[in-house]
């Protein structure tokens, strides 16, 4: 049987929250709430992304305009969407968005989400720097605190 359906993109909206709200429930991070969305929808130089197959959002990228950079707040999809490499066809989107003005893309990821790392690395993201202690978890028996690896994409490595 042959499989119709086709991974496009949209620009992220309020009308997809709900959506994106339950992604992000289903992740394995699940830092954002509803409030932050809202809240990133409404603040200037913030901006993001959707994947849709089939009128269903399986993904999305969060993301903020800086001086010369843009910067990845948070990525999420479906566990349901791997076939369809909703990571990777986001990030390519967001490399689309790379300009004279805007030279390099960053994101810094969990030291355990080696999956997101292996996905940054085979596009081109290389590791630049680590912050210590960067996230910080209040779970109801500890504090989880856990390094960042910021991931780097430059407009060098788009021209070589």
């Amino acid at each position: 049987m042959k499989d119709n359906s086709e991974l496009t993109v949209q620009n992220m909206s309020k009308k997809h929250v709900d959506d994106m709200l339950r992604l992000e429930q289903g992740s394995r991070e699940n830092f954002w709430n509803k409030e932050i969305f809202l809240r990133h929808l409404k603040t200037p130089r913030h901006d993001g992304l959707v994947a849709v197959v089939n009128n269903v959002l399986v993904g999305f990228i969060a993301i903020e305009y800086k001086i010369n950079s843009i910067r990845i707040l948070n990525m999420v999809s479906s566990k349901k969407s791997s076939t369809f490499k909703v990571e990777d066809f986001l990030i390519r989107q967001v490399k689309l968005m790379i300009s004279s003005q805007l030279n390099n893309i960053k994101f810094n990821v969990r030291e355990s989400n080696l999956k997101l790392q292996m996905i940054l690395k085979n596009n081109c993201f290389e590791c630049t720097s680590i912050f210590k202690n960067y996230f910080i978890d209040n779970l109801a028996d500890k504090i989880n605190r856990e390094h960042a690896y910021c991931f780097t994409f430059s407009q060098q490595d788009l021209n070589s």
